[in-house]
């Protein structure tokens, strides 16, 4: 039989053979149309939510434009039997001219495919006529296209169906009004809506269209429709269970079961959220668990009805979702549901463990802790404490030191709690409140306050405190210039604040410990920490800066410092302020170029900063303060002395070698050059200006020794910088004093080639010819760098007739007649 093509107006198939009339204002929603068209490709759509979703009135409306013929049966109970199923189900396909095929097979095949809508189908859930027409469906050409309307189908083999292809489903997350659908539902109830008024229905209803069409009406009209819709179409068990959980707002497998009592929260989620549970699954990352919400309307009432029927288990549930939100971290949630309950045990507990990642979890934990009320946490330092902290993240130290003196009062008058944990929360807001900069023996002290409880046995939590205040004594004696003990309080600060829980604050102290390490010039850690930090806005660019500089890279630098953008200082560490950081770093990269402008710029600094200058010192360094001027707005601090006693010592080196010994003598030994604040560089600058004074006093052998342990020491490094800062003494030294065989020897080249500006490739060595002696050989390696006779003798203390008489050797033996070609044959036979 030719099937009819839809009619506007088709004829009457008996009762509910076709949808009731769409009411005035329905609102189209031609995506859902659109999501249709493309499911009736397949054998069987279900469109499933809970009452109150628009599914009828969605499926009605599209019949009306669908693009293939759509019969209709609304059914109830009573269809459960099959031959009265059928007959009502063959009249609707007649309706539309379509002589259905039966179960047994018989009638002709539709020349065109038709759909079948069968809306409430959850009322011949499990029966017989159910499993016969999805049955007929699945046959393939012929069989009508089914589109299942109602709440959760239990008996449907939905996962199979969709694994083979022949079933779609849209739910409630589906069928979920959009802002815009929003908009339009609350000006089709005479209610129009600006986009933030439509934002904050859509926010509170979660799109279900019933909650919508509900805003405004009195409160009493959602609660009967909720009790109606949802706890009266419930069992029991699923009652007790939706009361329960409607204390969280979001709820997993594993809290229900924490809030039920029960086992199986997971299945009993999913099994709501197929049916009358107005639960919807909330996308989440791959590996999560399935996360479910309610709108918060339909959540609201069932909190209520919860109230009203079970007062007493209400602070109990609370409660119990407090511990669960805090055992994940979401601590803002944990305070927020202690405090709904009332349970001042239970802050005072979370803020004295959780207090620092809670402030540090974002503004919601800071406005809750503002609001609970003073009496709710009794006689217990544990709230102006964190107030104290609060207020220092937000830059108000004022405010911070008012909380820390009240935190101070209560602490005295005994408490609960752990009194060293509070103490040393305690110290580190001294020192980030004091004025001025705190003292070294006042930050000794405090680093042995926090060393002297450490226990790497001590929970994670308790690790929090004395990581923090070695991470502050850390930046502050980074600060001061005090590089090892700064590089040792911050790889401790990383370690508990690591295994404290608290990663934001470790990876910010790690790049700090970047910086130290560079700054020390210990550039190889420095690069393995800047690695482990990553990129971004951090102050790990100035450890990038410092490493290039370091290595003699001033170009390298000089780019990375133009492209250093200022990062966020974080106050609960007391970093250095990152505008006057930045400009010395870039000042820094560009000194040799711009000398002048660097002391001009320096001045500056100094005459704005003030008494946070000292916050700099350690940048200022990366400045060659030896080339500096003694005063640019004041004398240099006590931390410079290392540097200073090596600046005079190259200054005594050419008329007093002994002067220029004694001047870094307390310089030479590794560990008391630590003691004495020095740099790693600046030792090893030490060792280059004692080596240059024994050769000059003509004890080569010591000379040499010296040498050695300086090479050694800035060859795991790269430490280029260094000797070119010590110019042409050390330019003579490894000349003079690395043989080609030396194992320095190619580190060796790689300085002298920056002495030279060069980059000659090394070749194989080729014996040949008369040897050279070795004042020859010492000569000879000085003429790739084109200095002239008179600059060769100063450089070796030897007569410019000397140096002469030492080159015509080394032509003569090469057989060459110039200095580019004994060049070139010296790099041929590898003497150079």
């Amino acid at each position: 039989m030719t099937i009819v093509p839809p009619q506007r107006t088709r004829p009457a198939a008996g009762p509910a053979a076709r949808p009731a009339p769409l009411a005035r204002g329905t609102v189209p929603r031609p995506r859902l149309w659109r999501a249709l068209d493309d499911a009736v490709r397949r054998p069987v759509t279900l469109v499933r939510a809970p009452g109150g979703y628009g599914k009828t009135v969605l499926c009605a409306s599209w019949a009306a434009r669908a693009p293939l013929p759509v019969a209709w049966l609304t059914v109830d109970a009573l269809d459960r039997e099959p031959e009265r199923f059928w007959t009502r189900a063959e009249a609707s396909l007649g309706a539309v001219g379509v002589r259905p095929r039966t179960p047994t097979g018989a009638g002709p095949p539709p020349e065109r495919p038709v759909a079948l809508v069968l809306d409430d189908v959850a009322e011949i859930d499990g029966s017989a006529a159910l499993a016969e027409i999805v049955a007929l469906a699945l046959r393939g050409p012929g069989a009508p296209r089914l589109v299942l309307s109602g709440r959760a189908l239990e008996a449907l083999p939905a996962a199979r169906l969709r694994l083979g292809g022949e079933l779609t489903v849209l739910d409630a997350a589906d069928l979920a009004a959009t802002e815009e659908e929003v908009r339009r539902l609350l000006a089709a109830a005479g209610r129009p809506a600006a986009g933030a008024d439509a934002r904050r229905v859509l926010r509170d209803t979660a799109g279900w269209i019933a909650g919508v069409r509900l805003a405004g009406l009195p409160a009493a009209v959602v609660t009967d429709y909720v009790r109606e819709e949802l706890l009266a179409a419930s069992s029991p068990a699923d009652r007790r269970f939706l009361l329960r959980a409607s204390v969280a707002e979001e709820l997993t497998g594993e809290l229900a079961e924490v809030l039920t009592g029960e086992p199986g929260g997971a299945a009993a989620l999913e099994r709501l959220s197929r049916g009358n549970g107005f639960l919807a699954a909330v996308p989440g990352s791959s590996g999560e668990p399935d996360r479910y919400r309610q709108p918060p309307v339909v959540r609201r009432v069932l909190r209520a009805e919860l109230e009203r029927r079970e007062p007493a288990s209400v602070p109990a549930l609370r409660g119990a979702l407090s511990d669960w939100h805090r055992s994940r971290g979401a601590l803002a949630d944990a305070l927020a549901c202690a405090a709904g309950s009332g349970d001042g045990a239970r802050i005072r507990r979370l803020l004295a463990e959780d207090d620092l990642a809670l402030i540090l979890a974002g503004e919601r934990g800071t406005r809750l802790l503002r609001s609970l009320p003073a009496g709710l946490v009794g006689d217990d330092a544990a709230l102006p404490t964190a107030l104290a902290i609060a207020s220092v993240r937000a830059g108000d130290t004022a405010a911070a030191a008012a909380h820390l003196e009240l935190a101070e009062a209560v602490a005295c008058r005994g408490g609960d709690g752990d009194r060293w944990t509070r103490e040393v929360k305690h110290r580190a807001l001294r020192l980030l409140t004091a004025p001025g900069h705190p003292g070294h023996a006042e930050l000794d002290r405090a680093a042995a306050l926090a060393t002297g409880g450490a226990d790497p046995g001590r929970a994670g939590r308790r690790r929090r405190a004395p990581g923090w205040l070695l991470a502050v004594v850390g930046l502050a004696r980074l600060r001061e210039g005090r590089l090892a003990a700064a590089r040792r309080c911050l790889a401790l600060a990383d370690r508990e604040l690591t295994a404290g829980g608290l990663p934001a604050l470790a990876r910010r102290v790690l790049a700090w410990r970047a910086v130290a390490e560079a700054l020390d010039g210990r550039y190889t850690a420095a690069e393995a920490l800047a690695e482990s930090v990553g990129e971004g806005r951090s102050p790990v660019r100035l450890a990038e800066v410092a490493v290039l500089l370091g290595r003699g890279d001033a170009a390298a630098a000089a780019a990375t410092a133009g492209e250093l953008e200022e990062w966020a200082a974080e106050p609960l560490l007391g970093e250095p302020p990152p505008g006057p950081a930045a400009q010395l770093a870039r000042l820094a990269a560009g000194f040799g170029d711009r000398r002048a402008e660097a002391v001009r710029e320096l001045a500056r600094l100094r005459e704005a900063e003030g008494t946070r200058l000292p916050l700099l010192h350690p940048l200022v360094r990366l400045l060659d303060p030896d080339g500096l001027p003694d005063r640019a707005g004041g004398p240099w601090p006590p931390e410079f002395a290392a540097a200073r006693a090596v600046a005079r010592a190259r200054a005594a080196l050419p008329g007093d070698p002994g002067a220029a010994l004694r001047a870094v003598a307390g310089l030479l030994d590794e560990a008391g050059a630590e003691r004495a604040g020095a740099r790693r560089t600046e030792w090893i600058a030490a060792l280059l200006a004692a080596a240059a004074a024994r050769w000059r006093q003509g004890r080569d052998e010591e000379a040499a020794a010296l040498l050695e342990r300086a090479l050694a020491a800035a060859e795991a490094d790269g430490a280029v910088r260094v000797f070119l800062a010590a110019g042409a003494p050390a330019r003579a030294l490894l000349t003079a004093l690395v043989p080609p065989g030396n194992r320095f020897h190619a580190f060796r080249r790689t300085v002298l080639r920056r002495f030279a500006g060069t980059a000659a490739p090394r070749r194989r060595p080729v014996p040949d010819g008369e040897r050279l002696t070795g004042s020859e050989r010492t000569v000879l390696r000085f003429l790739p760098s084109h200095q002239t006779y008179q600059e060769i003798a100063a450089d070796l203390y030897l007569s410019v007739n000397t140096v002469k008489t030492h080159l015509r050797s080394v032509y003569r033996k090469l057989g060459v007649d110039s200095r580019r070609a004994a060049i070139a044959e010296a790099e041929r036979r590898g003497l150079l």
